[in-house]
């Protein structure tokens, strides 16, 4: 595929991506102010995921294949296990942090990526990515500024949740690199599809130790069909573009998430997205602004 196609195709489907997470990031916050517990979305929301991903499976898995030897299957191991605990102190830091801030911190996720490919020797980045990165990542740290305190324990999983989000990234990359599919979209859903039902099985395993309540089913399920719409497209984002290029362009639902923030706190839903002062939010649309221009940076400097 030629380059620009290409690259249009892998912007487009990450601010998709951004829109679903963010979209995500609310849902989970609804449910954990429900049940007070991030354990519960974990394990509920997974399992439904493993649903979806298995029935993904079974109806497509003649359209894609992954080749078995042990650098494959190590990738798949890895991409798994760092799924798993990347989604699980997401949730505790969502029990901390509301979620336009969650959505515009894990914009700092671009930082942790850059410097990960920078050591292992995968990327190498000129002046103005670096560039466009720090700004990302600027922008991100300003929004935190703009709002209320974080807590250490929020801090704590929100730091976690960033190590373990930007190697699985770096992973995935390698992994819908190596699956086998009649076409782009299919080889890069067969991926998906195959990644979370293992994950919904470690989830049922855990089911299993808990008191059941079948009716969190449907409590997790605004989240669990965001977050799994929001993998199909990231992977298919993944296909097409660099991990940190792609980490800059979902960074753009930090100011999806300004939006969504202000009309969720203006509805009266403070739990979810407690009130705060106007200039505040000024703040905030600002530097989502500037992760917009450090989105065009890099799209930039990738073409030149």
């Amino acid at each position: 595929m030629a380059k620009y196609p290409a690259m249009i195709w892998g912007i487009l489907s990450g601010l998709a991506t951004a829109t679903m997470q963010s979209s995500s990031y609310v849902c989970s916050r609804i449910f954990i102010n429900k049940t007070g517990s991030p354990i519960l979305l974990a394990i509920y929301s997974q399992i439904l995921m493993g649903i979806f991903g298995a029935l993904l499976w079974i109806l497509g898995g003649s359209q894609f294949s992954m080749p078995i030897n042990a650098q494959n299957v190590s990738i798949l191991s890895g991409v798994i296990l760092t799924t798993a605990l990347g989604q699980l102190c997401f949730f505790w830091a969502a029990a901390e942090i509301e979620a336009s801030r969650l959505s515009s911190l894990t914009g700092l996720k671009v930082v942790v990526v850059a410097l990960i490919c920078t050591i292992i020797g995968r990327d190498s980045f000129d002046a103005m990515q670096w560039a466009a990165v720090l700004l990302c990542a600027f922008a991100a740290l300003g929004m935190n500024f703009s709002g209320l305190k974080i807590s250490g324990t929020g801090a704590f999983w929100l730091g976690m949740m960033l190590i373990f989000y930007s190697i699985c990234d770096i992973l995935i990359k390698l992994l819908v690199g190596v699956f086998q599919g009649s076409s782009i979209l299919v080889a890069s859903f067969g991926s998906v599809a195959v990644i979370y039902a293992f994950v919904g099985l470690i989830a049922l395993v855990l089911f299993l130790f808990i008191k059941k309540d079948y009716s969190l089913f449907k409590d997790a399920l605004p989240y669990a069909a965001t977050w799994f719409v929001a993998m199909l497209l990231l992977y298919f984002c993944f296909s097409f573009l660099s991990v940190v290029f792609v980490n800059i362009i979902i960074a753009l639902r930090g100011i999806i998430s300004v939006f969504m923030g202000a009309a969720i706190s203006k509805l009266g839903y403070t739990r979810v997205e407690p009130k705060t002062d106007k200039r505040i939010w000024i703040r905030r649309f600002i530097m989502a602004s500037l992760m917009v221009l450090a989105t065009a940076m890099y799209s930039y400097s990738s073409i030149n």
